[in-house]
């Protein structure tokens, strides 16, 4: 089962990695594969467990990927040089997997992997501005800003090693060094060398080397180094009045560190002389593999190695708890576990990808820089590149990750060790003494050996016999002690101790041991096995001589004696106990058992919910720690359950089930300016991350393109907004409004894009990873049964206070405003029903009371948007119209209009009609026929058969009780480019033809009538001069098949549509008389009242 979730797990993992495919930034590696060191599968395993922790951290680089092109740099300049000339002028990469790739553009350079290649490469990286940072290349010469002022490193340079040399030799009370060097790496290493020496006061013994006044010493050339050797011991031999105690071997290759300690061996130096050298000179060089006929065998060597001090840089750091900084959530630990024992090089190549990640990071989003900008690599971004590295301070995996000021160099620390052997033929093994910083050391307290057998400890007694710790400085060492005969070395407090009761000091062995017995009966203290004691029965003179007669006794339960030669037995300790009669040992009380007291026989059980012993199990108490942690258990797993609950739902379509988001309930959908907002009644809790924007897929809405199933592109405007737009990230082509339905995430955006401060695919894990920690820390110490009964009843809890909250906050401001309209009418049992036809009209004051009450909603809406948000919704639970729903009346005039003109300019000609009209004396009282209204939207095939002459438009017109039709027009005369507009028309033309009484065709506009002369006169010439050009066999239908049965219903009954627009031109000229006459009625009143009010007038008025 847990295999199938895992693989369930990775398969989800494998597919949200592929949906959020992001752009590489590329580095170029230099790892050596080849050559004579061969540490590239450390130094790319490392870069890429990092890369992948960069990758995997949103805080970093959550809009691109990092990437490395590894190639073989062979430790060789010449083939870097020609690697990073390729790169650099060709673009080819020849990668360390085979594959070769060009046209790529890298933004730095990991390496190169050896210094002499650095030497060569950092003045051409300086010139094409590559930033460069080696995990590898150590020459102190390349701390030398002047001459190579772009160059970075993660790893402490050898300069500090050969500094760490002269500290630990001043350290020990000596003033003076011999130093060996290469000949090929001593013009790199003598200058710090000499400034060490000059800082400690440390004399150089030897002959000058001709490189420097005070450079004395001896200089050993590879291709000779066993001649050279020889030479060079002979001359130490010589030295007077004795040779040097300490000799540094600068040397960087195991043959000539070989051909020293073999020739010291034959000349007597081993036992008078501490070599001390490099630490990554891997000591097994200097015996393994010895050439045939070799002058010192291995056991020679094994002599001649042991006690060598090296010294060697940290490259994992103590406090491997700490997690590292390009992390998400990785510790240093898990690291160190994961390189096994690749480590050398691993750590400073993770560190060297890390700093350029948090390079990148603040040259892009806090510089404001662009990858194309820094792949060209202008002066500016180098320089930006360069102030960053600088300022570098983060937690890496081999410690705090800090430059030197003014240096390239990490501020790192140095491992003084030694090796050891006590047996020979046994495996070298290096002991670690000390660590070295920042001119102080860190003693671990340890014994260290030197040639004529003193032991030296460190004077902190808090450092003794310590496996991890922090770097602080300890005190000075103390004296070397050496100790006499019939005394052994205690360590821990440096000092010479006698050996116990009825032992001697054996020379030969180092060790303390039963002597013969001297009793004449009896037994000897070395003969009384562990759990007894020696005990005295009685002692008698005989010839002068006392004999003291003994026996071996068994200790009593609650004491032992772990050794031989007891005299006394001792009581166990608190949180122990000894249950039978010649323990040699006390046993710990298990699980939830205690002793408080010494001398305990058994163990007291701990028992009571939340009670736990201590870590002694000395004492039983109750635990707040282990209620806390059943406590966050609980919470935890209530939190990711309720996460689940609240945040995901089933769903099954076309016979598949899949998993998606919780609906989201919309509160409003609008297009302005170009830009689609969609707002929700409370935070939606979405989040931009990784990619920009996010798909969104729409339910409900009332809009067939919204809510067709395709996914939206969505981006977060604010916590209850989202900007929707084309995948492409460009404007969406069509206006949405909408005021219902609700939104959902896909399974997979869902778990990136929701949840706060990590996305779900963290922080449910998280959370549930967390809450078995803490079950599994309080284990086996809880009443199981509590803490499920306590889980279950928080889940509930909390997921009644979700569903309250979303009762609460999740509902929209329409459903309140439908709510509040329904109240203010009174409805209780529903509406009465009215049959399709002129009964269904309403009166204007009705209508004029439910535009204002929506008015918020309508805005600058049509009607597409307030069929489906308002009238559908508000006469659901009674599936009515809307006319029937407000309480229908017998119409008066039928509105003929298009539902995309603006829903408030509909109403506001209605009003200018029912004002000026002369069918009512009380104008608020006019009933209109208006098919949104007046059809149930519920049953449209039941109001709209097949048949035209059985529609509810046909009975309402042909009823006999209309006295006209409304035509409503905007400046465009929209409504007769539409077919159902032209049914409507033609109905008219019928009607006037057929009824006397019927006022045919009246042209309605916001600003007026226009056959009532009370349109304003601009609109009323535009409106007239659009209908004279119109055709009205150009008109169109939402759906094909009614424009045919429409066209052919004109045609039939009228011939042709040239005859249609011959009877549309005529109602124009008609409206257009009437407008005539109307305006001129209005001047001429108007005319003598200007006539009136001349001068005279004014005057006689006064």
């Amino acid at each position: 089962m847990l295999v199938r979730q895992a693989a369930w797990t990775c398969t989800l993992l494998a597919q949200i990695v592929a949906v959020v495919a992001l752009p590489a930034i590329r580095l170029s590696g230099l790892s050596p594969s080849s050559g004579l060191w061969e540490k590239g599968a450390s130094i790319v395993n490392g870069g890429e467990w990092m890369v992948k922790q960069v990758n995997d951290n949103p805080a970093l680089l959550p809009d691109y990927s990092l990437e490395i092109l590894w190639q073989d740099g062979g430790c060789d300049s010449l083939v870097g040089q020609r690697a990073l000339y390729a790169n650099w002028f060709r673009k080819p990469y020849h990668l360390l997997n085979g594959s070769t790739v060009s046209g790529i553009k890298t933004v730095g350079l990991i390496g190169p992997d050896c210094s002499p290649t650095s030497l060569a490469q950092a003045a051409l990286a300086y010139y094409v501005r590559m930033p460069m940072i080696s995990a590898s290349s150590t020459f102190p010469s390349l701390s030398d800003r002047s001459q190579y002022p772009g160059f970075w490193r993660t790893i402490v340079p050898d300069s500090r090693l050969v500094e760490a040399f002269v500290a630990t030799v001043r350290s020990f009370g000596f003033n003076e060094v011999a130093v060996i060097a290469g000949a090929e790496i001593a013009a790199s290493f003598l200058p710090k060398l000499l400034e060490t020496v000059d800082k400690f006061d440390v004399e150089l013994h030897g002959p000058s080397m001709f490189l420097g006044p005070t450079a004395n010493g001896w200089l050993l050339r590879q291709d000779s180094a066993e001649e050279g050797a020889r030479e060079i011991v002979e001359e130490l031999v010589a030295v007077r009045p004795s040779p040097p105690r300490f000799v540094i071997l600068l040397l960087k290759e195991g043959r000539s560190a070989r051909a020293v300690l073999c020739a010291a061996f034959h000349r007597g130096l081993s036992s008078q002389i501490t070599f001390m050298t490099f630490g990554w000179l891997a000591p097994l060089l200097w015996w393994r593999d010895l050439p045939p006929g070799y002058h010192c065998t291995e056991q020679d060597m094994e002599v001649a190695v042991n006690k060598t001090i090296s010294t060697q840089a940290v490259q994992k750091r103590s406090d491997l708890g700490t997690r590292l900084s390009c992390s998400a959530s990785a510790t240093a630990a898990d690291f160190f576990a994961d390189m096994g024992d690749a480590v050398e090089e691993a750590a400073s190549s993770a560190d060297v990808v890390c700093t350029y990640a948090k390079m990148l990071h603040e040259i892009i989003y806090t510089h404001g820089n662009t990858l194309a900008e820094l792949e060209d690599s202008s002066d500016d971004i180098y320089s930006q590149a360069q102030q960053i590295l600088e300022a570098t301070d983060f937690e890496g995996t081999q410690g705090r990750m800090q430059f030197l000021p003014g240096l390239p160099d990490p501020n790192g620390a140095v491992e003084i060790q030694q090796i050891q052997i006590s047996n020979f033929n046994t495996q070298l093994q290096k002991t670690l003494l000390a660590r070295y910083a920042a001119g102080a050391f860190s003693w671990l307290g340890v014994e260290m050996w030197l040639p004529d057998g003193k032991l030296a400890v460190a004077s902190g007694p808090s450092l003794v016999n310590s496996t991890h710790f922090d770097f602080v400085a300890t005190d000075p060492l103390l004296e070397f002690v050496t100790c006499n005969y019939s005394t052994t070395f205690d360590l821990t407090s440096n000092s010479c101790k006698p050996c116990p009761l009825e032992q001697i000091y054996n020379s030969t062995l180092d060790r303390c041991l039963c002597r013969p017995d001297v009793q004449q009966e009896g037994i000897s203290a070395c003969d009384c096995a562990p759990g007894m004691f020696m005990s005295l029965v009685h002692c008698v003179w005989e010839s002068r001589r006392q004999s003291c007669y003994f026996s071996c006794a068994q200790c009593q339960p609650g004491e032992f004696t772990n050794s031989a030669g007891a005299t006394t037995c001792s009581q166990c300790q608190a949180g122990s106990f000894a249950d039978i009669n010649g323990s040699s040992s006390c046993k710990t009380c298990h699980d939830q058992a205690f002793s408080s007291q010494g001398g305990a026989e058994a163990c007291e059980r701990c028992d009571g919910l939340f009670m736990r012993v201590n870590q002694a199990h000395s004492s039983c108490s109750l635990s707040g720690m282990l209620f806390a942690a059943v406590a966050g258990a609980g919470v935890l797993l209530g939190l990711s359950i309720s996460e689940a609950l609240t945040k995901f739902r089933l769903q099954r379509s076309e016979g598949l089930w899949s998993l998606s988001s919780e609906p989201h309930v919309v509160d409003n959908i609008e297009t302005d300016d170009l830009q689609t907002v969609v707002t929700f009644p409370w935070h939606h809790g979405w989040k931009n991350r990784g990619r920009k924007s996010f798909p969104i897929i729409f339910a409900g809405t009332g809009h067939h393109i919204l809510d067709s199933s395709r996914p939206f592109h969505a981006q977060v405007s604010g916590t209850r907004t989202l900007r929707l737009f084309e995948r492409d990230g460009s404007v969406l082509p069509t206006s949405f409004q909408s005021s219902m339905g609700s939104a959902t995430l896909p399974f997979g955006h869902a778990l990136l894009h929701a949840g706060w401060p990590f996305p779900l695919i963290v922080q449910m894990p998280l959370m549930l990873v967390i809450a078995a920690s803490l079950m599994l820390i309080s284990e086996p110490h809880f009443d199981e049964s509590a803490v499920a009964l306590a889980i279950t009843l928080f889940v509930v809890i909390l997921q009644l206070t979700l569903k309250c909250k979303n009762r609460r906050h999740h509902r929209r401001r329409l459903d309140k405003a439908i709510e509040d309209f329904c109240k203010k009418l009174g409805h209780g049992d529903g509406s009465i029903a009215v049959d399709p036809g002129p009964g269904r009209a309403i009166m204007l004051k009705k209508l004029l009371g439910f535009v204002q009450h929506f008015a918020d909603f309508t805005r600058d809406r049509n009607m597409y948007y307030v069929e489906p948000n308002i009238v559908r919704q508000l006469t659901a639970p009674y599936k009515t119209s809307l006319a029937e729903f407000l309480g229908a009346s017998r119409l008066n005039w039928f509105v003929s209009h298009w539902w995309g003109n603006n829903f408030q300019d509909t109403m506001n000609a209605l009003k200018q009609h029912a004002i000026c009209g002369k069918t009512a004396e009380d104008w608020s009282g006019v009933s209109y026929w208006i098919c949104t209204f007046s059809n149930n939207q519920h049953k449209l095939k039941e109001e709209i058969p097949g048949r035209l002459e059985d529609s509810s438009f046909f009975k309402a017109l042909h009823s006999g009780f209309c006295d006209g039709v409304c035509m409503i027009l905007d400046e465009h005369a929209e409504p007769l480019t539409r077919s159902w507009c032209l049914f409507e028309f033609l109905q008219t033309v019928q009607l006037s033809e057929k009824m006397k009484d019927f006022q045919g065709l009246v042209f309605c506009h916001t600003s007026g009538v226009l056959d009532y002369g009370t349109a304003s006169v601009a609109v009323a010439l535009g409106i007239c001069k659009r209908l004279s050009n119109m055709r009205l066999e150009d008109a169109s239908a939402s759906s094909q098949s009614d424009k045919e049965m429409i066209d052919a219903l004109v045609i039939d009954q009228l011939g042709s549509f040239a005859n249609f627009d011959s009877k549309l031109r005529k109602e124009i000229i008609e409206a257009m008389d009437a407008a005539k006459l109307a305006y001129e009625r209005e001047f001429q009143a108007l005319a003598p009242a200007e006539a009136n009010s001349g001068p005279g007038s004014s005057q006689e008025s006064l």
